[in-house]
């Protein structure tokens, strides 16, 4: 593992508006140099989609490429690769989905085989972000106090495995409402035809289901109210009177679908991966703080 962190903060306390601010940053980069697995690689256990290889990152996705939808057989007809005949030793221009209709998934055939299976994917992200960011803030005027906490992860991707059972279309049971697949009076470019069955459109091992993982979040904020002490003066007993309203996961900024971005790693070899994880709990809290 390598990696930076960076600090940096600032205090203003001489002034009637008083604050104080600090952020920091991480990155971190990992190189994976010898597994006991005489492959020389070790596979996640959820679908396959993490792949961990001596000489690269740990638990990097390795899926099958997706280009877009078919919008009519021509365009099927047209997904060709040339391949050896073993027989007669001459190249042949094969169809590489010779069984995909209008609506279906087309997929690259990235080992020029002609044909889609597991043997055609290939590195397409990782689970570790780029870097990581915080941001602490805490500020008082006129008696009035607030306190807040960002947090930010960029450059990771998620392997958004619940689209999977919701998405798939291959079940009479698993389409969302809001889902609009496609159809040759409304066709799709991303999201295909509904198919009761197993089809190539179900493949979980494809980054149909890759999802940037970026975020940003309000992680903590704390709005507070304190009783000037002229007026504290005129109680016998109270030297402090404060009341405030704090939340926690108050907003979060993510293009990622599913129920929360900031994931639990499964064990070291599957990560990045949801799977159906509880969310954090978005909160409130009111409070008054008395000190006699």
């Amino acid at each position: 593992n390598t990696g930076f962190e960076f600090t940096l903060g600032y205090r203003e306390m001489a002034r009637e508006f008083k604050y104080s601010i600090s952020a920091n940053l991480t990155t971190l980069r990992n190189k994976v140099l010898k597994l006991g697995a005489a492959e020389g690689y070790r596979e996640g256990w959820f679908n396959q989609v993490n792949r961990t290889e001596e000489g690269r990152s740990i638990a990097d996705f390795y899926l099958i490429k997706t280009d877009g939808i078919f919008q009519s057989m021509d365009e099927v007809f047209s997904h060709t690769t040339r391949v050896l005949d073993p027989a007669t030793q001459e190249y042949r221009t094969v169809l590489v989905q010779p069984n995909a209709k209008p609506g279906d998934i087309r997929f690259v055939d990235y080992n020029q085989d002609g044909k889609i299976d597991l043997n055609d994917r290939q590195w397409l992200g990782s689970p570790l972000p780029k870097f990581e960011m915080g941001l602490d803030f805490s500020g008082e005027y006129k008696g009035f106090d607030v306190a807040m906490f960002w947090n930010a992860v960029y450059g990771n991707k998620i392997f958004n495995g619940v689209r999977i059972w919701i998405e798939s279309m291959d079940a009479p049971n698993n389409i969302p409402a809001a889902l609009q697949p496609w159809t040759y009076d409304h066709p799709s470019k991303t999201t295909p035809r509904p198919y009761f069955g197993t089809t190539d459109n179900a493949k979980a091992q494809t980054d149909r289901w890759l999802e940037d993982g970026s975020f940003l979040r309000l992680k903590t904020l704390q709005i507070g109210y304190s009783m000037p002490e002229s007026l504290l003066k005129r109680s016998q007993f109270l030297n402090k009177l404060r009341v405030y309203v704090s939340c926690q996961n108050l907003v979060t900024f993510t293009k990622y679908k599913g129920y929360d971005p900031e994931l639990t790693d499964h064990d070291v070899f599957v990560r990045g991966c949801d799977i159906g994880g509880y969310p954090p709990v978005r909160s409130y809290l009111t409070g008054v703080q008395l000190s006699f």
